[in-house]
């Protein structure tokens, strides 16, 4: 939400219409297709790092250029100060975050009390 706050008031991406005056206009493909997808895509691919990049590169690119240029046509969406590489640089960069931090901050204390818990005789 952090980063849709400060997209809106450097106006990298616009929506012309948001859906509700206390949301941004991206709130419907944060909370919808976005985080379905990421967590699906992270489900299938967790622990193999390069086929969850590929799988997210894949994905971001359908959006990034086909998607969201369809998207401007119906006026929904478009590109503001950013161009359509950044964007997939973003998506790609969060990816790879989301990713780090699943490994580091939610495994890793899983494993280390499942040996606490299990010590070895």
């Amino acid at each position: 939400m952090v980063e849709s706050y400060i997209a809106e008031k450097k106006k990298w991406w616009i929506f012309p219409n948001p859906p509700h005056p206390y949301l941004t206009g991206e709130a419907a493909l944060l909370l919808g297709p976005f985080l379905a997808g990421s967590l699906w895509i992270k489900k299938f691919t967790y622990g193999h790092f390069g086929r969850y990049m590929l799988l997210n590169a894949i994905v971001d690119t359908f959006f990034v250029y086909p998607f969201q240029r369809a998207m401007s046509r119906a006026k929904l969406f478009r590109v503001g100060t950013f161009k359509e590489y950044h964007l997939l640089g973003i998506f790609l960069l969060k990816a790879a975050l989301m990713y780090v931090y699943q490994h580091l901050v939610v495994e890793k204390p899983k494993s280390q009390r499942a040996l606490k818990n299990n010590p070895i005789e």
